[in-house]
């Protein structure tokens, strides 16, 4: 019977990562007179303009009630001007909300947060399953289940992802979290826990991430894994981000991520990538495929 502990880097990398996407901006004031109407419409430096009922003018983010796309949350940093509108005015701008709030690449964390009224559902390859709730501008939680354990008559892993993230200049942002994870492995219960520290720089949609964590489990004996984060995103087109990742422990085992990110109009996001093991023992594999979707709740 193999350790839990032999298990813990892979179940990480794949499951204990996983917390969807959204992301905070740095605090900038940014006046409307708003004290007249609720209507307001809101111009975005990338040239695109929502119009909707004002919901909540905050510190971090501007959220309005649009007629086609429902609730959102724009980040006051991306915001070129706001304007009070008549409560007469009825035309509402026909456009789509490019994905704004990206808290994560393929399967690992960025430091930028999912953001406060913000909640999703993620499923991976199938047999992860995912929900990420935004609880305020700073902190989230993500939790889910696998399904994958259930063929194989054992009971689901079980995780919960507590998620901190702060502005620290502009287009900087620091994070720290916790990823913990209860299941079977042979028959044999364990806990599993994960915490890391992280640093984006970069705008949602083109940034670079570093970052390092300690993995614990129930039954580990000797020293505590120190596993490293690098990640990276570029946009390709609108609608199209190439998104890339390496999660590795300090032997360098671990693996290597490649892949492109589509938004839709409706605001869902279809991750399509590539998971390459860096095992010196599985240097034969080319890869195995890594398919999510996050869809808005």
């Amino acid at each position: 019977m193999k350790s839990m502990s032999n298990y813990l880097l892979p179940i990480f990398l794949i499951i204990i990562f996983s917390t969807n996407a959204d992301a905070q901006r740095k605090k900038r004031k940014i006046q409307a007179d708003t004290s007249t109407t609720d209507l307001i419409q809101v111009n975005m430096k990338d040239g695109e303009v929502f119009i909707g009922t004002l919901i909540k003018l905050g510190s971090d983010s501007l959220i309005l009630d649009h007629k086609k796309l429902g609730r959102l949350a724009l980040p006051r940093v991306e915001i070129r001007k706001n304007t009070a509108l008549n409560k007469n005015y009825t035309s509402i701008e026909e456009s789509w909300k490019k994905e704004k709030y990206q808290s994560k690449y393929l399967v690992a964390p960025t430091a930028l947060p999912v953001g406060e009224g913000n909640s999703y559902y993620s499923n991976y390859s199938l047999f992860i399953n995912s929900f990420s709730f935004g609880l305020s501008e700073n902190f989230s939680i993500s939790t889910g289940f696998e399904i994958a354990s259930i063929f194989a008559s054992q009971f689901p892993i079980l995780f919960v992802n507590p998620k901190v993230s702060f502005p620290m200049a502009e287009n900087v942002y620091f994070g720290m979290g916790a990823s913990v994870f209860f299941g079977n492995i042979d028959s044999q219960a364990g806990l599993g826990v994960l915490t890391y520290a992280n640093t984006t720089i970069g705008s949602s949609t083109q940034n670079v991430t570093a970052g390092l964590g300690f993995a614990f489990s129930s039954d580990q004996n000797g020293e505590v894994p120190l596993v490293y984060q690098f990640g990276f995103t570029l946009p390709l087109s609108k609608r199209i981000n190439l998104i890339s990742e390496a999660v590795v422990d300090s032997s360098f085992d671990g693996a290597f991520n490649l892949g492109i990110r589509i938004i839709t109009k409706g605001n869902n996001i279809f991750d399509i990538g590539l998971l390459r093991p860096l095992e010196a023992d599985d240097i034969i594999i080319i890869g195995v495929p890594l398919l999510s979707l996050s869809v808005p709740l």
